[in-house]
């Protein structure tokens, strides 16, 4: 099956796939300078936080190799302005932080180990490439972990893109769909098409479709009507935070899917995903609308607030938020190379 590979170290430089241009255009870079890699993270060329943490630490071992200090100490002052040039791309991606402490750590490793220059370079690429390994392995382990709860047959929903643009690996949400539908499951994705930016829409559906996964493309407030239709079996997003008691931080563009999700009878499991313990809250069906007006003296009856009403039947969707790190725990340890 097709997995989109937006971004990849080559011989002749880091090269990215153009996101911006897709799905009208597949377009890729080689950058072989970090401050090109740095304006590529803030241009949005590349997105998503996994796949920036990538970049990021692609970005650092590229300016150590290219870099033209004779010592230790003189390579040691450019990669601290190496990694602040790639710290102001974007604030608010949390891989790209971690990416780039990774990085230092190893960095303050090696050249505590040895002074030879070639030696130090060699490893920082190195240590970049295992990075986008483990990235590529956290996706699998999701996509694993996640597919058993997938239905067998049916519609499921994601939002926004958490595929393998967003992560460099076989993506997280994506993933989950994904593995489920190579195991065999009849699957159909709905696809919200993400404003303003419009990532379901570019993005998510452009992926799916070049995978081979059947697709329905929709707008965002279309999604209400699609879960009131109790036809959608899951819903599947990315999550940016995973907290310690399973809340599930994220950001505002599967919020409205979220709440929607939860209102029309979709329980939300916490991040440890245990059907067990997800129990459907209750439904109050609306009131039909008569046919004849009621008798002056027999208002119509209301439902009694302080009394739910019977649960119906109508089929939940499951909001699966899942956190790579969430799911990863779950998984055997990465392996290394």
């Amino acid at each position: 099956m097709y997995v989109a590979q937006p971004i990849a170290w080559t011989d002749r430089g880091v090269i990215m796939l153009d996101q911006r241009r897709l799905p009208a255009e597949e377009i890729s870079h080689t950058y072989t300078d970090y401050r090109e890699v740095a304006k590529a993270i803030r241009k949005m060329v590349i997105r998503g936080a996994p796949a920036i943490g990538v970049a990021a630490a692609m970005g650092a071992a590229l300016g150590v190799l290219h870099s033209r200090a004779k010592s230790v100490e003189a390579l040691r002052a450019e990669f601290a302005e190496i990694c602040e040039t790639l710290e102001k791309t974007r604030p608010t991606a949390v891989d790209l932080f971690w990416a780039l402490e990774r990085m230092k750590r190893h960095f303050a490793k090696l050249t505590a180990e040895t002074s030879n220059l070639g030696k130090i370079r060699e490893g920082m690429v190195e240590e970049a490439k295992q990075v986008h390994f483990e990235k590529k392995a956290t996706d699998e382990a999701i996509g694993r972990f996640g597919a058993e709860f997938m239905p067998r047959e049916g519609q499921v929903m994601t939002q926004c893109n958490a595929g393998a643009l967003a992560t460099a690996g076989i993506g997280s949400a994506l993933g989950v769909i994904r593995v489920a539908f190579e195991q065999g499951r009849k699957l159909h994705v709905l696809v919200p098409e993400t404003r303003p930016y419009l990532q379901g829409a570019r993005l998510t559906a452009w992926e799916l479709h070049k995978g081979g996964i059947p697709l329905t493309l929709i707008t965002d407030n279309m999604v209400g009507h699609f879960l009131k239709s109790g036809k959608v079996a899951a819903v599947v997003t990315g999550a940016d935070r995973i907290a310690a008691n399973g809340d599930t931080p994220r950001s505002i563009s599967p919020s409205p899917t979220g709440t929607t999700s939860r209102s029309k009878s979709a329980p939300l499991p916490k991040s440890r995903i245990s059907r067990a313990s997800v129990s459907p809250p209750t439904f109050t069906p609306p009131i039909p609308p008569s046919t004849s007006p009621p008798p002056a003296t027999s208002p119509p009856s209301l439902p009694n607030a302080a009394s739910p009403a019977p649960r119906t039947k109508t089929r939940s969707a499951h909001l699966l938020s899942l956190s790579r790190r969430t799911l990863f725990r779950m998984a055997s340890a990465v392996p290394t190379r």
